[in-house]
Order: C-alpha cells, then structure tokens, then sequence
C-alpha cells in the first residue's frame, strides 16, 4: 500500500509542477473563498460553496481549482488492484460535467 501511495502521489507531482508553478499567482475561485465582509459577499466570494460534510458522500462537487488549471488530471488509475477501485470511487464522485470536472484527482480518461 504504501508503495502505491508513493508512486501515485510521485506521478501527481511531477504532472503537476509545471502548471502549478504557471499558476501560482492566480486567485482561488471566488466560491471557497469567505465572504467576511458585505463587499465581498457582493463580490460573489463563496457564493454557491458546498460544504462536504453536509453532502450525502461527503464529496462536494464544485470547482476549487484556479480557472488555468480547470480540467487539469492529476491522476489516471490503471485498471489493476486498488486503483481500479480508486477510480471507480472517483468516477462515481465526479459530477454531471463528466471525466476531469471533478477537480484534480479526477479519473479522467482511463
């Protein structure tokens, strides 16, 4: 188990540093952000934020990911073992919008 975790999170890391690094300067989507402040409440910040905890799976679907990186797959499960379980899990999380919508652990295209 514990090689899998090394290897899928060495795999994430090294698919993801380049655009990361790109897109170190760009602001959060204005959904996660707190809303403090009246201005910022009629800025947008956290309109439509979905708390995890109070959906039913414990998996809310929104994007979190700065514009830039929308879309962006961060991890393509093979069809063996326990990542075939792992996306299948991720699959079934993801929303309506289909494969990569779901934020950077998406499935994507296996």
């Amino acid at each position: 188990m514990r090689q899998l975790v090394f290897v899928v999170g060495l795999v994430a890391l090294v698919a993801g540093v380049a655009p990361e690094r790109a897109a170190r300067a760009d602001p959060p989507p204005a959904n996660i952000l707190n809303a403090p402040t009246k201005l910022m409440k009629s800025l947008g910040y956290g309109e439509g934020y979905k708390y995890a905890h109070d959906e039913a799976e414990g998996v809310a679907a929104m994007e979190c990911l700065p514009d830039r990186l929308k879309g962006r797959v961060y991890f393509k499960p093979t069809t063996r073992g326990r990542e075939k379980d792992l996306g299948d899990r991720l699959a079934a999380a993801e929303p309506a919008g289909g494969a990569g919508a779901a934020g950077p652990l998406s499935a994507g295209a296996r």
